[in-house]
């Protein structure tokens, strides 16, 4: 004898959709397992915030409560520390030029140039 007709789904069966559970403020990892016990498959996307720890989710697609069915993708908005690329660079520490003292190098003088324009370091009074 057949309890009812042999084309009923099963509760395991059907796909009404289910409600997106908010994993906000979990971590990546836990979220993950949670939607995946559920049926739903993850994705995710990083954003830079200074507010949040960084692996944590700080929002979801689609939003909490709303319907999604079985098997589909829940995009989780997980929080990444400061992009270093968007980090101000410092400018380069000065080098120290050495002080050139003495008569120019006579090989690598330019020609015309007069010796006695160049400052030697000391003074005559």
């Amino acid at each position: 004898m057949i309890n009812g007709p042999p084309d009923t789904p099963s509760a395991e069966d059907t796909t009404s959709p289910l409600l997106s559970p908010d994993v906000r403020g979990m971590t990546v990892e836990d979220a993950q397992q949670l939607l995946q016990s559920q049926g739903l498959q993850t994705g995710t996307t990083e954003h830079v915030s200074d507010a949040a720890t960084p692996g944590t989710v700080i929002d979801q697609i689609p939003p909490p409560g709303e319907p999604a069915a079985p098997g589909s993708t829940v995009t989780l908005v997980v929080a990444s520390a400061t992009d270093p690329s968007t980090e101000p660079t410092l400018p380069p520490e000065p080098t120290e030029t050495p002080l050139i003292t003495g008569p120019p190098d006579e090989s690598t003088a330019t020609p015309g140039a007069a010796a006695s324009n160049f400052f030697d370091g000391t003074t005559s009074d």
